[in-house]
């Protein structure tokens, strides 16, 4: 049901299995979703009847760990219309600070703004909340508001540095030059391009 090899981990089949019920999420496959419960859901018990007969295999005896580093951004490419809104989103703030230079970094906070709701979408989309128990609901609403500002903050800091503060230190630092005037001028257009592609880029392929 999952499409997977004999002797597939477990990191493979749950990123199988979050992958597919994905997919069906997007492409309003309710039907499907049970299905691959299912077949999940039968793979997970094998897992740990292996876990707790010999745990021959690292994997396996693995299986339960927290991995390394949670919070790190994991690949998940969104459908194609939302790539196409991701795309819209980073091209207005360009376009403001393109067309007005004065206006300084609000067009870098109108891009952190964009990035965090599309971001919170995603992830609501990927995994939404369970209706109950309300405990569960809010928590799980915490952790897509938690994750989805953790993604943009970092996406965001991450495209200013590289559009501004990389060109400007490596040539301060080991050229021992200095850029084009022209560069300094354009300061919040560059920075807010920075911003905007690499929020763009995780907007679309991370979670």
């Amino acid at each position: 049901m999952l499409g997977l090899t004999e002797g597939a981990d477990y990191e493979t089949v749950n990123r199988t299995y979050k992958r597919m019920v994905y997919e069906c999420k997007m492409n309003n496959k309710r039907e499907m979703i049970d299905k691959i419960e299912a077949a999940h859901s039968t793979l997970m018990t094998r897992f740990m009847m292996q876990r707790i007969q010999a745990g021959a295999n690292t994997d396996v005896a693995r299986a339960g760990e927290v991995p390394l580093l949670p919070w790190r951004p994991r690949v998940l490419v969104w459908a194609y219309k939302w790539m196409a809104a991701a795309v819209v989103a980073a091209a207005l703030p360009v376009a403001w600070a393109f067309v007005s230079p004065s206006a300084g970094p609000q067009p870098i906070q109108f891009t952190f703004f964009l990035c965090l709701v599309l971001n919170c979408l995603k992830l609501w989309q990927w995994s939404p909340p369970p209706a109950n128990p309300p405990k569960e609901q809010q928590k799980a609403v915490i952790g897509i508001l938690s994750r989805g500002a953790g993604l943009t903050l970092g996406s965001v800091t991450l495209g200013i540095f590289v559009a501004w503060s990389l060109p400007d230190l490596v040539m301060g630092t080991l050229v021992k030059g200095a850029l084009p005037a022209g560069f300094y001028e354009a300061q919040w257009l560059i920075m807010t391009a920075g911003a905007a592609v690499s929020g763009c880029v995780f907007n679309i392929f991370f979670r």
